[in-house]
């Protein structure tokens, strides 16, 4: 049962963040969605303006689970 609750739990977050969707995070930065790994459940995120953290990496790769966590979605992709 637990299995069948995570798998469709999964199928949901992922049905709520698809590529190009335009989604805030709690610091206030914006991002853009721009890639979804289904095997690994990691998203790509194009993230405007300067960013400040260590790596400096634009777009960043952040894990489903952090990326449902510390964001939400402003504007679907069509």
């Amino acid at each position: 049962m637990v299995d069948r609750t995570d798998s469709l739990i999964k199928e949901i977050w992922r049905l709520l963040m698809k590529v190009g969707d335009l989604i805030k995070f709690g610091t206030g930065y914006t991002g853009l969605v721009v890639e979804y790994d289904e095997f690994l459940d990691s998203y790509s995120v194009f993230i405007h303006g300067e960013v400040e953290w260590s790596s400096k990496q634009n777009p960043t790769y952040l894990s489903g689970g952090l990326l449902r966590k510390s964001a939400e979605v402003l504007s679907e992709s069509r």
